[in-house]
């Protein structure tokens, strides 16, 4: 295992099923929702309330802006239509490569036959 330098935090372990367990609940939320209720919903979800936690919904929160699957107006998140069904989320997530990956590189929804990658423009 790798050593942290003296100036790097420690490591945090990811909780399992988090990103798949944000969308389910806006998802199934009938209107927008603000962080705290998303926050409330899947400590609630998850039986578990750490300040860890939250600080992982918020990470998980902007990198579904940042990849397309959720938007955000007036301080409330709901999901971008079209862009994934929460039931799938996990699913697709171990067939394509981790958005965050250090190729920097995903699949594309582009017609072309051969279904090349492409750089990624984010």
């Amino acid at each position: 295992m790798r050593q942290n330098s003296p100036n790097q935090a420690p490591r945090r372990k990811l909780i399992p099923n988090l990103f798949s367990s944000i969308l389910n609940v806006i998802a199934e939320s009938d209107r927008p929702l603000t962080q705290h209720e998303i926050v409330e919903a899947v400590s609630e979800r998850l039986e578990r309330s750490d300040e860890e936690l939250k600080r992982q919904i918020t990470v998980n929160l902007h990198d579904a802006i940042i990849y397309g699957y959720l938007k955000v107006r007036n301080y409330r998140y709901s999901l971008v239509p079209g862009s994934v069904d929460p039931n799938e989320a996990h699913d697709q997530s171990q067939d394509q490569e981790h958005p965050s990956s250090e190729s920097g590189r995903r699949n594309c929804n582009c017609k072309e036959p051969e279904k090349r990658w492409h750089e990624r423009t984010v």
